[in-house]
């Protein structure tokens, strides 16, 4: 969490994040109209030059879920740390589902917080509260673009363990 390539990434998530937020929000207020979920627009609509906030995790997900796992398992092989933390009483199959749920957990955390911070921006821009129903259809798209970046964390640490070089493995799986 403390790692510079970790700043990083968030840091792009989360300016892409206000770029497209703001972009949609300035739409929503040119083109208001009677649309029964128009909170929800906020996380589809697009301005010309920045895509929508969909599509920008549509393309960001992957990328922050290589960055976790490319070398969760060949970067312990390189510290030479594998052999000490395999001689302990642990399977490796819980060794590889640990440092998955490590991965998944901070990406939930990340989309969770993103997610909070878009409807607040919403509800703060366009002085309009969602209602119960464009909620869970909100918390119904954050549990699937978790589920998609879990897809890409998994991939990752696939391309971590066939590959010993961890460019090796981050190549892979941005090829992929």
């Amino acid at each position: 969490m403390t790692s510079l390539r970790m700043h990083l990434v968030m840091l792009l998530v989360l300016l892409t994040a206000f770029g497209s937020i703001y972009a949609a929000i300035g739409e929503i207020k040119n083109t208001l109209s009677e649309d029964q979920f128009l909170f929800l627009r906020i996380f589809t609509t697009a301005r010309e030059p920045l895509p929508s906030f969909v599509a920008f995790l549509g393309f960001l997900l992957p990328l922050v879920g290589i960055a976790l796992g490319f070398d969760a398992i060949n970067g312990e092989y390189n510290r030479r740390t594998m052999s000490r933390i395999l001689s302990q009483p642990i399977y490796r199959d819980a060794l590889l589902a640990g440092k998955f749920v490590g991965g998944l957990l901070v990406i939930g955390i990340c989309l969770l917080t993103l997610w909070l911070l878009v409807t607040g921006m919403g509800i703060l821009m366009l002085g309009l509260p969602p209602s119960g129903e464009e909620i869970m259809r909100g918390l119904a798209f954050l549990t699937a673009s978790l589920a998609y970046a879990g897809v890409w964390l998994a991939i990752s640490m696939l391309f971590s363990t066939l590959f010993r070089a961890p460019a090796t493995s981050a190549l892979a799986g941005l090829t992929l």
